[in-house]
């Protein structure tokens, strides 16, 4: 069963609605028919229906900082996070009550959430207020909101960074190249830089489309390193589990047979 206190955003032996509502949610947005009737990659409309009469769409977006009625040049960015597949990092759950929550194999933190909410989220705070400081879109006005999308970028650029600076690799086994982060004391068989540089695209390719839809030209994307530090002389141990792979839209991660105990983050 799932160690209550153990799930981010829960303390002690909490299980109200909202985190009902958050866990049905997340079991939904994870079902394969629900994420087959989805947005694809670039934003498409769900197959299911007019997306205003979904009422847990709605509720979904809300969350995300979006109003329905308001926010209708948003509600593809909805649609897109609803069926947004896991970073590798991350593996898809049910605890003992069949709600879902979601588990970091590397930092050990566990989530009602999907992880990749917070990329959205943060997007939508970000456009909100870029609009409210530069409303129209005049070219001078155009230009101000892109000089605040680029320092988002490079805001997370250096995030990333921070984050890479405990890995190193790739380090060579049997099973295949792996990679060590000595902060934690783990060893993965994802590359983080992947992840961050998934990230990063996916974050330049929403912003773009709200804030500069006609614009032809790319905004900037900050580069990071294409690698590690190098590895140790003493190698370290290879990942406890066995190497498998996962789709990567599927709704739900073939590493989730490794039957991890959720722990609070680090």
């Amino acid at each position: 069963g799932l160690a209550m206190a153990g799930v981010t955003g829960l303390s002690g032996s909490e299980s109200g609605a909202s985190t009902d509502s958050e866990a049905s949610l997340a079991k939904r947005r994870t079902d394969p028919g629900v994420r087959q009737g989805g947005a694809d990659a670039g934003g498409g409309s769900r197959e299911e229906g007019d997306p205003s009469e979904d009422v847990e769409l709605q509720e979904y977006g809300h969350s995300l900082g979006i109003e329905w009625s308001k926010d209708v040049d948003m509600r593809w960015l909805v649609a897109e996070a609803f069926v947004a597949p896991l970073p590798p990092s991350w593996t898809e759950h049910m605890d003992a009550e069949g709600r879902v929550y979601f588990f970091n194999q590397v930092s050990l933190e566990s989530s009602w959430t999907h992880p990749t909410d917070a990329v959205f989220k943060e997007v939508v705070g970000l456009v909100r207020a870029a609009r409210a400081n530069h409303c129209g879109n005049q070219p001078a006005q155009a230009a101000q909101q892109a000089s605040v999308v680029q320092a988002h970028l490079e805001e997370v650029h250096r995030r990333a960074l921070q984050h890479l600076e405990y890995w190193s690799g790739p380090y060579d086994s049997e099973t295949g190249p792996y990679y060590y982060n000595a902060k934690l004391d783990v060893s993965s068989w994802e590359n983080p830089v992947d992840e961050w540089q998934s990230e990063l695209l996916l974050r330049q390719r929403l912003l773009q489309r709200l804030c500069a839809p006609q614009d032809p030209e790319p905004l900037e994307l900050p580069r990071l390193p294409l690698e590690l530090a190098g590895a140790q002389l003493e190698r370290p141990r290879t990942p406890s589990s066995t190497r498998s792979f996962a789709t990567a839209r599927s709704g739900r991660s073939a590493r989730s047979a490794r039957s991890l105990t959720p722990r609070s983050g680090r």
